[in-house]
């Protein structure tokens, strides 16, 4: 299987805090990204908001694959939380930390 190509691409800095978001793209269509996480960057943390990936893509790694590429650029990365049962799962497999404010 070839892997989904990934970029980072800053919406804005608002103060100390950049926000991302962080591009799956499928290796046959690198037009318009197949799933997308958003990313708050926090002094030396890095907050993983969500991230979604299109229906006809899941449980095909393109989750993994941002999770993988923010976990490179950010040593100190840490989730907001889960958005539904499925991403509890992903989160728990993953070994993606939650903040204490859940």
């Amino acid at each position: 299987m070839t892997l989904p190509r990934v970029e980072f691409r800053k919406i804005r800095t608002d103060g100390p805090v950049v926000y991302w978001y962080v591009e799956a793209y499928s290796p046959d269509d690198f037009v318009f990204p197949v799933g997308t996480g958003y990313v708050l960057e926090a002094g030396t943390a890095a907050h993983l908001s969500y991230i979604l990936v299109a229906d006809q893509w899941r449980r095909k790694g393109y989750g993994t694959a941002i999770f993988q590429a923010c976990k490179s650029r950010w040593t100190n990365f840490i989730s907001t939380g889960s958005m539904d049962s499925a991403s509890e799962l992903f989160m728990s497999a993953a070994g993606i930390l939650k903040t204490s404010e859940e």
